[in-house]
């Protein structure tokens, strides 16, 4: 049976209600996620009630899947159409902090991250699986920003949300426990992230197509299993940071470095400035020295980011 125009609640057919089932259950992987919420989107945002959230699902998507620049502009559209439904809004808050984030800005994920803890909570959300991304954000943001106490508030929180996602959307699952093994190595548990680390691994064999994720767990993997980090006091480097890192050992100036990751030459330089302070050297070749000793650089490649 074809469509018959518009549904009861103002949908504009059943296909578009169907693609926002399909969306929000994440039937069919991620890929599908983007096909089906594209369909769900049909009549635009003013004839169709639930162009917003489909539009978020899409944005999510396409950010778990790597592709980050065609996940902003949907991420955008979505939170400024989704105020009305809190649990979403906070959601969109969260992703556009993962942007901020994956663009090095730590000031600005921060700030979304700590809106949309703020939203879940005075909405008594903080039950909802789905939030799992907006506390485990949170908690990384916060331990970044030397907050450990409210770090380690949301962290409990977003793992209790794991708990109750169980099998379902393992993307989200694997997301979540990545950004909770993130928190833990900030806060010097070289431990708990390796058990954390070690559950995303699980969860990654589930639904491996998050390809933002999986590049980001296999860096801390790397970072996680350097034997010389235990007890030493390091102070861990960033998923960016590492991204450098593995470059200081080759012949590439910071200029050669920053056109290989797509970054400016003042990121780069000020990547390579806070390894060398957290590593307790004064030059490249006493960061790679020290990077090598500590284990970092062990069978490092460099990685370019998707």
């Amino acid at each position: 049976m074809g469509d018959r125009g518009p549904l009861a609640d103002g949908t504009p057919s059943l296909s578009a209600a169907i693609g926002v089932v399909r969306a929000m259950a994440g039937l069919g992987g991620l890929r599908s996620v983007v096909r089906d919420a594209e369909a769900a989107r049909a009549g635009g945002p003013t004839a169709n009630p639930w162009w917003a959230v489909a539009t978020l699902l899409r944005g999510v998507a396409c950010f778990l899947l790597g592709d980050v620049d065609r996940a902003r502009e949907p991420l955008r559209a979505a939170y400024e159409r989704v105020s009305h439904l809190p649990g979403f809004e906070a959601v969109a808050l969260a992703h556009l902090g993962l942007i901020a984030l994956h663009d090095d800005d730590l000031l600005e994920a921060d700030r979304l991250a700590s809106r949309a803890v703020d939203l879940a909570r005075r909405n008594d959300l903080d039950g909802l699986p789905m939030l799992v991304p907006v506390f485990a954000l949170g908690a990384l943001t916060a331990a970044r920003r030397g907050r450990a106490d409210e770090a380690d508030r949301a962290a409990a929180t977003a793992s209790r949300l794991l708990t109750g996602l169980g099998d379902l959307s393992p993307a989200i699952a694997l997301l979540g426990h990545l950004l909770l093994a993130q928190t833990a190595l900030a806060l010097g548990r070289i431990g708990e992230s390796r058990a954390r680390l070690d559950e995303a691994q699980r969860v990654r064999r589930r639904d491996p197509s998050a390809t933002y994720v999986v590049v980001q767990l296999d860096e801390l993997q790397q970072l996680g299993d350097a034997p010389g980090l235990r007890g030493v006091g390091v102070q861990p480097l960033t998923g960016a940071e590492l991204r450098v890192l593995v470059y200081l050992p080759t012949h590439l100036s910071l200029q050669e470095i920053a056109q290989r990751l797509f970054i400016s030459r003042n990121t780069a330089k000020t990547h390579s400035v806070s390894i060398y302070r957290k590593l307790g050297v004064s030059s490249r070749s006493e960061a790679v020295e020290t990077a090598r000793r500590y284990g970092l650089l062990r069978d490092a490649q460099p990685v370019t980011p998707i």
